[in-house]
């Protein structure tokens, strides 16, 4: 029987089925914790804008592909993004706080770091 099937085999994001009724969890974003099942935060990361994509590399895992946090890309808000700064307060989604300027609207705008919560702080 796939482990996997039922409640995820007790994984937080990702449950692979190994065969012979074994499974192994993995996170989509961020590292799996000590435990094997939950996923937490990097405590450090690279935030960076490909223009219309903010994107996130690793400073401590280079061997994790998985960027440790979710890319966002939404044209209606990101048209040529130039500069990020980036307030990092909590270990939580939600509470960590991105500023952007986007050359394109001509203003600079805040973000949480779940896509949460956008606002224009000038134009």
């Amino acid at each position: 029987t796939n482990p996997c099937s039922r409640s995820n085999g007790g994984c937080q994001q990702l449950c692979f089925h190994l065969g012979s009724g074994r499974r192994t969890c993995s996170c989509a974003h961020g590292r799996l914790a000590e435990d094997g099942f939950a996923c937490e935060r990097y405590e450090g990361y690279l935030l960076y804008s490909e223009r219309t994509i903010l994107k996130s590399i690793h400073l401590s895992d280079e061997n994790d592909l998985n960027s440790p946090v979710q890319p966002f890309e939404n044209p209606a808000l990101f048209k040529n993004v130039i500069a990020l700064a980036f307030d990092y307060s909590q270990k939580t989604a939600g509470t960590n706080r991105i500023f952007f300027s986007d050359v394109h609207f001509g203003n600079i705008q805040m973000i949480n770091d779940d896509w949460t919560g956008r606002s224009i702080i000038a134009e």
